[in-house]
């Protein structure tokens, strides 16, 4: 039986359009009774302070017909659309005030790069994003070794024996290959040549690992799992097949997937991968912190060192030299030493059910990171965690479709810690992206160059909190796209950088389900973004699609619905706080942009310093109300240049840009009053506004107001003002 692909049911429906040309009163000058301040404000560079002025925002609301309410959705109106399973918990209250969305990003942002490198608290934070709480009182020893099975005083030689006769007691029918490595001299005096700091490290990973696999392992129903994939045990429940079933309903094919796939995620216990998670990633961290200074004041040679291989009750370990090693293999635990290494195919990817943690940590040297064809590689949690920390040099990482950080039904974590660093993928959930847990690429310094095709870089797919978290350098971010089989023509779709995507169903099997949270946040950085469709904070269907740029003179490319847009009950933000940006520079045409809310949605784009300049905008953008929404569109300050392409709407009598709201031609009329409002404010500088060739000519122009529908349903309210000085390095 055939499926109706859920995505393209946007593209197949919203591009036949014509605004309603019988109920709309078109361009009016708006009733403004603000005026320019005697002593213009100077604009904060702190992020909290970025707001519309109380005094602004409460003129744009009296002239889109809601001068007593908030600007967004009370839950009467949000209730009218219904809902969809699994849908985040904040949805509703971001819905209800537009301004709480990029107010609400910054502090997510604030959060995510105050600490960067606590990648252990930056995965808990994931998880309170999708309802979650678990693991807050997991503590690290802060000496010994924290567990009841190995004495305070036991040595790293001594843990290491008991490590290996743990293994050999109880661990031996859970184990992939069916049998530990004997505790021989020859492994013990190699483990001996090893420094000490590598050692600790090794030990407390393994600690962590053993201490957190029962936890998630009762994370999933695996009598369940065995039949639905029919295997008769835990250790056939492999990577490979977990990810073809569990991600079975938004597989790119037309196959109606199994009722067992939706069935699985009800019997999934979050909380317990929550849990797990924590207990895991707390030691990992400590550990990983501890070498890390441990190597500041220390150095070594490891010419005695042959490449060690042993088993726990927790996976195979491999340690490797400070040579140019290639490494491959099923591993719950990989640390590399040093030197340029090649890692191929599956890594840091749980084995089975049985063995539910996989982790690499490469202590230096430019390493090579390459998944081959196979999906599901490099860092993806499935059905548990897969992590990769690596600790320097300049790497390439390189996967095909769920990798380098994506999550199914689990945590994937990878965290560089330096280098220029470049991530390649040649299809789609990866670069920070999550379904049903928690999936992060966190980068902390280097000018590094993210590569991928589409659902990437910071995606949120159902129950999934994704994010792509770069703290400086100067990056280049670039989402190919694919064609969708649409009146998109050339166009390419790619639902990347801060999107967030649910699944629609309501045309195929009726499985509605909502997207999660899908984060990008740069913290600095000369950065260049391209990308199709969808992209930079974009939403799609119950979903939460969050973008930020710090500071930096920033250039971006993206189509369509992009740039603080979202569509189908959906919230998207863009913020770029500080920087003289340009948009588009290829000067092609964008639609649907800059603060544009579709269906039931809220868009919301802010631009708050910078001499920034906006080529290509065409129908539908800086904040626009499509078919009962909102959009809004806000740049604070600066000098800015706004070219409009020349043709700006087809079959309509008003422009439809810079503060306008429109429906589809064929859209039933709402019965009842509901939020159609599309709001421009530009609050500093002297500004430049380009007009199209057609006789239908939008109003902007600097220190001005305009006002391109006036009701009855349809509200469009632009402002030009100068209200803001663009601020000092003192302030």
């Amino acid at each position: 039986m055939k499926k109706v692909f859920v995505f393209t049911l946007l593209t197949a429906t919203v591009l036949l359009v014509s605004c309603a040309t019988n109920r709309i009163q078109p361009i009016q000058t708006a009733d403004l009774s603000l005026k320019t301040p005697a002593q213009k404000e100077i604009a904060s560079r702190e992020r909290a302070k970025l707001e519309i002025p109380e005094s602004i925002l409460r003129e744009a609301r009296r002239n889109v017909n809601m001068p007593d309410r908030a600007l967004g959705f009370n839950a009467e109106e949000l209730d009218r659309y219904g809902g969809s399973d699994f849908r985040l918990r904040q949805v509703p209250r971001l819905f209800a005030e537009a301004t709480r969305l990029p107010r609400y990003s910054g502090r997510l942002a604030d959060a995510f790069l105050a600490q960067p490198d606590d990648f252990s608290g930056a995965t808990s934070l994931g998880f309170s994003l999708l309802g979650v709480s678990g693991g807050r009182g997991v503590e690290p020893p802060k000496e010994g070794w924290g567990v009841d099975w190995l004495k305070e005083s036991t040595g790293t030689d001594e843990a290491f024996v008991a490590i290996l006769e743990q293994a050999r007691k109880d661990g031996i029918e859970n184990l992939p290959d069916g049998k530990a490595v004997p505790t021989n001299d020859e492994i013990v005096a190699n483990w001996k040549t090893l420094p000490d700091g590598v050692r600790k490290l090794t030990i407390k990973l393994i600690i962590a690992a053993v201490e957190a696999k029962q936890v998630l392992k009762d994370s999933f129903d695996q009598e369940f799992l065995l039949t639905s994939v029919k295997s008769e045990k835990a250790e056939d429940l492999s990577a490979a097949r977990l990810y073809k079933f569990l991600s079975s309903p938004w597989a790119d094919n037309e196959d109606t997937p199994p009722r067992a796939a939706f069935e699985a995620m009800e019997r999934f216990d979050i909380k317990y991968l929550c849990f797990g998670s924590a207990c895991y990633l707390k030691y990992a961290q400590a550990a990983i912190n501890e070498f890390r200074e441990w190597k500041k004041s220390n150095s070594y040679d490891l010419k005695d060192f042959k490449k060690l291989v042993f088993t726990t009750t927790a996976g195979k370990v491999c340690i490797t030299g400070t040579g140019s090693d290639e490494i491959s293999g099923d591993y719950g635990l990989v640390i590399d030493t040093g030197g340029d290494d090649i890692y191929m195919g599956r890594t840091a990817l749980p084995n089975s059910a049985a063995a539910p943690i996989s982790a690499v940590i490469d202590i230096g040297g430019n390493d090579k990171y390459d998944s081959g064809a196979e999906p599901a590689g490099l860092a993806s949690g499935i059905n548990g965690i897969g992590a990769i920390f690596d600790l320097e040099g300049n790497d390439t990482y390189t996967c095909q479709n769920s990798g380098i950080a994506s999550a199914w039904y689990g945590t994937g974590l990878l965290v560089d810690y330096s280098g220029n660093d470049t991530y390649n993928s040649s299809s789609g959930y990866a670069l920070g992206s999550g379904f049903f847990g928690v999936g992060m690429l966190i980068d902390l310094a280097g000018d590094d160059a993210y590569n991928c095709v589409k659902y990437s870089g910071g995606f949120g797919g159902t129950l999934g909190a994704g994010l792509l978290l770069d703290v400086s350098g100067n990056d280049t971010y670039k989402s190919k796209g694919e064609p969708e089989p649409s009146s998109w023509g050339e166009n390419r779709v790619s639902m990347s950088f801060g999107a967030g995507m649910g699944r629609r169903a309501d045309f195929g099997d009726g499985h509605n389900l909502a997207g999660g949270i899908g984060m990008l946040f740069d913290g600095a950085g000369d950065d260049n973004y391209q990308s199709g469709g969808f992209s930079f904070g974009f939403g799609y269907w119950w979903s939460i699609g969050l973008f930020e740029d710090r500071t930096g003179n920033d250039t971006y490319s993206a189509p369509f619905y992009s740039h603080g847009a979202a569509a189908h009950f959906a919230l998207g933000s863009m913020v770029d706080r500080a920087g003289n940006d340009t948009y588009c520079p290829d000067k092609q045409q964008v639609i649907n942009s800059f603060g544009e809310g579709r269906d039931g949605s809220i868009g919301v784009f802010y631009e708050a310093e910078g001499n920034d300049h906006y080529h290509g905008l065409g129908y539908r953008c800086a904040g626009n109300s499509d078919l009962n929404s909102i959009g809004l569109c806000w740049d604070r300050c600066g000098d800015d240049t706004y070219e409009t392409v020349s043709k700006l709407e087809p079959k309509t009598d008003h422009p439809i840009i810079f503060g306008s709201a429109c429906r589809d031609g064929d859209e039933p009329m709402p019965t009842e009053p509901i939020p159609n409002a599309g709001i421009f404010l530009d609050t500093g500088g002297a500004d430049t506004y380009t007009n199209t060739k057609e006789d239908i000519k939008h109003q902007a122009s600097n220190n001005s107001q305009w006002q391109h529908l006036k009701g009855p349903i349809f509200w469009g309210f632009g402002l030009d003002i100068d209200w803001y000085l663009p601020a000092t390095e003192n302030k």
